[in-house]
């Protein structure tokens, strides 16, 4: 395989005759498809006048010609060729026994299709064949119980069977959800890989060779397949995640936390971890023990005590760490806060303070800081203490969170002076 991946695999065995089929779960399509409706059975990406495949008249939902990053769903009980040559779609959706094949006009080393930033639904009794270089980025695949996914090249010359996973979630809703590798080279890239939840095998390779039936659970593979083994020597996550919950208490300001495991492998701990407004930047806010090892249902909780001051949506992640030291995050929650009432832009908090609990202040609206010199005073009730000038909100934090590690109990004085405005706290400490 080429490039560095990071796959993560989640292990769920299907209920194989316990439950019928039909009680597999359906997909869910990521927006709004436009549907084929043309009476050729082979598209291309011309559009010219009305004879084009991607003509408006050939395509019901939405309106004009069908364009790049759109969604396509093929839903008549047919056999469909798309040629394509690196043409852009948001999604695909397959359903009511339809079979999609997607190629490229000529033999060219660039991908026939690029499917981003949306989702590829194939539904039961239907298919899809991907049979020449093809690119998937930040795109989730669900493929229902009796439907399959195929990646079979054409050619295997250069990059014509490569099948690009970057940032990829497939979910198989039964054990009859198939996927199956003929001549493939399967590509995983990116710091998040190709997730699989629903794999029903177990099977792993012996180093580099996998097992001689090329099959595990509802995964086939031939001897045409380049990094198997890849795929199937991904460990299981350490442990099986029952739920995680997120809830807030208003009065108290604070979130708690609440996850159980039903099981655990040398998993070591666990890292909260936070983001305000945003999913971009992470920041741990601490951690719980793991079991190590246990077959049974395992309850852990965490508080958060420092919620940000000001209005938003704050999200959390627990990020799982096994005893060697590797680790997969759960999916992110969220919760609405709203901010601390007042006017005054300084708040500091707790306050009163008992002398083991860290003392913090914020600036209430940070998005309105002027980057203003600060000049910071901190005395105690003798009147002896420190005065700074300091250059950002950070700074005044951090000196803040300092002093008062070091200092007894009592009452103290903090003064803010910046711009022309003025703020003070009286602060005790217990």
């Amino acid at each position: 395989m080429k490039g560095n991946y990071c796959v993560i695999i989640w292990l769920i065995m299907a209920l194989a005759g316990i439950m019928p089929s039909n009680s597999f779960g359906q997909c869910t399509v990521c927006g709004t498809p436009r549907v084929y409706s043309g009476a050729g059975t082979t598209l291309n990406t011309s559009t010219n006048s009305g004879s084009g495949s991607l003509h408006s008249s050939r395509w019901t939902g939405g309106t004009g010609n069908f364009l790049a990053n759109q969604i396509a769903e093929f839903n008549r009980n047919l056999a469909f060729t798309w040629q394509a040559s690196s043409f852009t779609l948001r999604g695909l959706v397959v359903s009511n026994g339809a079979r999609l094949t997607l190629d490229r006009p000529n033999n060219g080393e660039n991908s026939a299709f690029n499917i981003e930033n949306g989702c590829i639904v194939v539904r039961a009794g239907s298919q899809l064949n991907l049979v020449y270089f093809n690119i998937m980025e930040n795109v989730t695949i669900c493929i229902e119980d009796g439907g399959s996914i195929n990646f079979d090249s054409r050619s295997t010359s250069g990059d014509r069977d490569k099948f690009v996973f970057d940032n990829v979630v497939i979910t198989l809703q039964g054990p009859n959800a198939t996927l199956n590798f003929g001549d493939a080279d399967i590509d995983i890239v990116g710091p998040n890989g190709l997730e699989i939840i629903g794999w029903t095998g177990n099977d792993v390779c012996n180093g580099t060779t996998p097992p001689a039936s090329n099959t595990s659970g509802n995964i086939t593979w031939s001897n045409g397949t380049l990094d198997i083994c890849d795929l199937l020597n991904l460990r299981v996550l350490p442990i099986d995640l029952a739920y995680f919950t997120v809830a807030k208490n208003t009065d108290s300001r604070i979130s708690m936390l609440r996850w159980a495991t039903l099981k655990e492998w040398e998993n070591s701990h666990f890292e909260i971890e936070r983001s305000f407004n945003s999913i971009q930047e992470w920041a741990s806010i601490g951690s719980v023990s793991g079991q190590g090892y246990s077959d049974g249902e395992v309850e852990y909780e965490f508080v958060d005590w420092s919620l940000p001051v000001s209005a938003g949506n704050i999200y959390y992640r627990i990020k799982q760490v096994d005893f060697d030291g590797t680790f997969s995050y759960s999916p992110v929650k969220a919760v609405q806060i709203d901010a601390i009432p007042g006017k005054d832009p300084w708040i500091l908090y707790p306050n009163p303070s008992l002398l083991q609990e860290e003392v913090k202040i914020e600036w209430r609206e940070p998005q309105d800081w002027k980057e203003e010199q600060v000049i910071l005073r901190i005395s105690n009730s003798k009147g002896f203490g420190t005065s700074l000038f300091l250059r950002n909100i950070s700074e005044v934090q951090e000196v803040v969170k300092s002093y008062f590690n070091d200092q007894p109990a009592g009452l103290y004085l903090i003064d803010l002076s910046w711009a022309d405005k003025n703020q003070q706290f009286k602060v005790l400490r217990k």
